[in-house]
């Protein structure tokens, strides 16, 4: 009975379970926006980057740089020590996709370009997604027409994005930030669509040059 209680306070106090060295191969793992750092590691631990989640949150913890560490997507190795796993995480190497922008005002036909010049993705390849509306997640309220709904933002794209992905990470980006908004009830509230609301707000952001023109030119749209 001591034998076994010793090993059991052992057991509880014993480092986490980590392996040596830089690691082998390549794994790809994707670290979402707002992950914690106990969530990264389950993340790693779940990929075999790390033997213990335990291990890099130990180790990260120990680095007052790991709190820095970016959402994306990131080549790693398996089977790294935890301290190994955290540097290549902040050091930019491991970094694997494109980071593509889309500025505020563009028309669909421009973000078909800006995602051709951005990636690897060809505009012909765009174009046939959007072609299929009703696959891309629009909301019911969009009537399958993504002009407005394909959010102005900086993406991470993964190497293996399709342009269907793409499309689809934007019209999720708008549908989060409609939803953090309200938007449905604040139509209702001014007696709006939905749509509506969006296809002022593209107006307004194609024809407002400057942000302080942005209320002159959305009072111009609503007495057309």
């Amino acid at each position: 009975m001591v034998s076994k209680g010793v090993s059991f306070v052992e057991d509880l106090f014993a480092p986490p379970e980590d392996y040596d060295g830089q690691g082998t191969g390549a794994v790809m793992v994707e670290i979402e926006r707002g992950d914690s750092l106990s969530t990264i590691g389950t993340t790693l631990e779940r990929n075999d980057v790390v033997a213990s989640e335990e291990a890099f949150t130990d180790a990260a913890s120990n680095n007052p740089d790991a709190l820095s560490i970016q959402a994306g997507f990131y080549q790693m190795k398996r089977k790294m020590s935890a301290d190994a796993a955290v540097d290549l995480l902040l050091s930019g190497k491991a970094r694997a996709e494109t980071q593509l922008t889309i500025p505020e005002g563009l028309t669909v036909d421009e973000i078909v370009e800006a995602i051709d010049k951005g990636t690897d993705i060809k505009a012909a390849d765009v174009r046939t997604a959007l072609q299929r509306p009703q696959s891309l997640g629009l909301p019911a309220y969009a009537a399958n027409d993504v002009e407005g709904y394909l959010f102005p933002a900086t993406y991470p794209i993964p190497p293996d994005a399709s342009a269907h992905d793409v499309l689809t990470m934007m019209i999720d980006e708008f549908k989060q930030v409609a939803a953090k908004l309200n938007l449905e009830g604040a139509a209702r509230q001014a007696g709006m669509r939905p749509a509506d609301v969006v296809t002022v707000a593209s107006l307004v952001e194609a024809e407002a040059s400057r942000p302080e023109d942005r209320g002159k030119v959305a009072r111009v749209i609503d007495n057309r």
